[in-house]
């Protein structure tokens, strides 16, 4: 009988070990380090500052909040790019161990802004992605509710003086 019960406890324990580590695991995969992870990522691919509000990685996807682009450059005005829902198909084991490429993102609320001079040229500076990376092809991607803005910029010089 006390081995039998020894054997139980042994069993329940490493049940409860278990479950703790798996609980402990998801906890950190939506905590705001993983969100810092994802904004750092973006930002070093795209060659521009990123924000990331919130991120929760899962075994089959991936969804992160509130992401905004600003125009490269050590200033940072107002984003050119705001996504309120990112949803990436990149299942969790790729992401730790192999390919970190979504096979889809699809986006969700939208918003960009794009700044234009009088004669209608692009003034927003976009972002180049990283210089010297190795091609490669993009992930299918899908836009769920969006809109683009585009603003005038007068450009005004000082009067010369005599």
């Amino acid at each position: 009988m006390s081995r039998q019960r020894g054997c139980r406890i042994t069993g329940f324990s490493l049940l409860a070990v278990l479950l703790v580590i798996i609980l402990g695991g998801w906890l950190f995969l939506q905590s705001g380090y993983a969100a810092r992870q994802i904004a750092s990522a973006l930002s070093d691919s795209l060659g521009a500052p990123v924000e990331v509000d919130g991120a929760s990685v899962g075994l089959r996807h991936s969804e992160v909040q509130k992401v905004r682009l600003y125009e490269p450059g050590p200033e940072r005005g107002e984003p050119w790019l705001a996504i309120e829902n990112l949803h990436l198909a990149l299942p969790l084991w790729d992401a730790v161990f192999g390919d970190r490429k979504p096979k889809e993102i699809t986006l969700r609320g939208v918003t960009a802004i794009l700044r234009l001079d009088r004669g209608g040229r692009l003034v927003t500076r976009l972002p180049q992605g990283k210089e010297g990376g190795e091609e490669q092809s993009a992930p299918g991607i899908r836009l769920e509710g969006g809109e683009a803005h585009t603003l005038e910029m007068a450009l005004q010089c000082a009067p010369r003086q005599k």
